[in-house]
């Protein structure tokens, strides 16, 4: 590969590098990212309790948490309820034995597999493109690595919080994990730093075409003055935002503290309402400046801080900001590569060898699915979707008191 390269002595075109921007190298890296939401949003419905301790032993679902988050507990208790009329009743039976530890636990080691896969991902884009940086690599290819890293650890960033009760028990592990994010997160600050010089928008095309050299806006003086660059600002300041996050979401003393100040701003707002009497007649105008104006405004006031506070410690806005950031990155991304070279786009050995592997880890998953799924029926057949078909008719005889046909599963298992 020709590594020689000259910052006065630019290309005007991109020259073809499939092995970062090809389609499936990118639906490789952005799939197991969609892949985590998806487990993510599964344990969330079927499986997260927010009335248990998120720090509690493992397989201990009694130990009751100090604050139950009103957001988690309305929005579960909803879902669940449409979730219920849709299950077959003989179906939700057999499958409510695995409502203990163990269904939680098996979760847990499919997310962790997801989650692996992405700090690693991350680390690997990371570190191949630093080493290729000297040998031509273009600032279109260079924005690629940079979203797929950033892609990489947002989405570790947020199973770290589902995987709470795990990590509480196993803390090796958690710190060897917050030591690999932390590298992560360096890097990804460190290949932030050209992208302020990247003006994909139009807005100084002048100075730049997505062609030029990407090591070469580490040399050159930034335009502190651009929407680049203020994009570059912010984000280096949510990358360390999230991580900081992250690390307090995890100490069960910081998450105490802070249910502590929830629960308090709670007895005030109640207190303040009691207190509140606007229809009783008043004899001064400043009374009735207090309880007409003044107690309104600040009952107002801790009730929104109540509920951000609230919304800022619920799960749900974990899932929420990873599926908005996830869109997003993915909207950008893609909108990136429209300025490749068309010869990018063909599926070549190198494209489709990445989607085949993206099936190497829903190997691990379903495995983990079925010998903890077992116990639910008297054959694993009982996760296929004829078995879901013949749950449901069978509840739907009861109901309607009519003949539904049988299937027989003898001459399959």
């Amino acid at each position: 590969m020709n590594c020689s390269y000259s910052c006065d002595d630019q290309p005007l075109s991109i020259e073809p590098y499939a092995d970062i921007s090809g389609p499936g190298v990118i639906a490789s890296f952005t799939g197991t990212a969609y892949m985590v939401i998806l487990f993510l949003l599964i344990y969330y419905i079927f499986i997260f309790d927010p009335k248990v301790d998120p720090f509690r032993v493992l397989d201990d679902n009694i130990s009751k948490s100090y604050y139950v988050n009103p957001v988690d507990d309305t929005v579960l208790r909803n879902i669940r309820s449409y979730v219920r009329a849709l299950v077959p009743s003989r179906w939700a039976s057999h499958c409510g034995r695995l409502k203990s530890g163990k269904l939680e636990a098996t979760f847990n080691k499919c997310v962790l597999v997801l989650a692996d896969m992405q700090i690693v991902t991350g680390l690997a884009i990371l570190i191949s493109g630093f080493s290729s940086i000297n040998c031509r690599l273009s600032s279109y290819h260079w924005q690629i690595i940079v979203y797929l890293a950033w892609l990489s650890s947002l989405t570790h960033l947020s199973t770290l919080t589902f995987l709470r009760s795990y990590f509480n028990n196993h803390p090796a592990e958690c710190y060897s994990r917050l030591v690999l994010m932390l590298a992560l997160i360096t890097l990804l600050c460190a290949a932030a730093i050209p992208t302020a010089s990247f003006h994909f928008n139009g807005e100084d095309a002048s100075n730049f075409r997505p062609s030029y050299f990407a090591i070469c806006f580490y040399k050159s003086k930034m335009n502190t003055g651009t929407v680049a660059f203020q994009s570059m600002i912010t984000f280096l300041f949510l990358s360390i935002y999230n991580y900081t996050i992250r690390i307090a979401k995890l100490s069960e003393r910081v998450m105490t503290k802070s249910h502590r100040i929830v629960v308090y701003f709670n007895e005030r707002f109640n207190n303040q309402v009691e207190l509140w009497k606007p229809l009783e007649p008043h004899h001064t105008a400043l009374e009735a400046l207090k309880e007409h104006v003044a107690r309104p405004l600040l009952i107002a006031l801790i009730g929104v801080i109540i509920i951000q506070l609230s919304l800022f410690s619920s799960v749900l806005a974990e899932i929420y900001w990873l599926v908005i950031a996830l869109a997003w990155g993915s909207l950008s991304l893609f909108g990136i590569r429209s300025y490749g070279p068309t010869t990018e786009r063909a599926f070549t050995f190198g494209q489709v060898l990445p989607l085949v592997m993206l099936a190497a880890p829903l190997f691990s998953i379903f495995e983990n699915l079925i010998k903890n799924f077992y116990p639910c029926e008297s054959s694993w057949l009982a996760l296929l979707p004829w078995a879901y078909i013949h749950a449901y008719l069978q509840d739907l005889q009861v109901m309607v008191s009519r003949p539904v046909p049988s299937f027989s599963f003898s001459l399959l298992s």
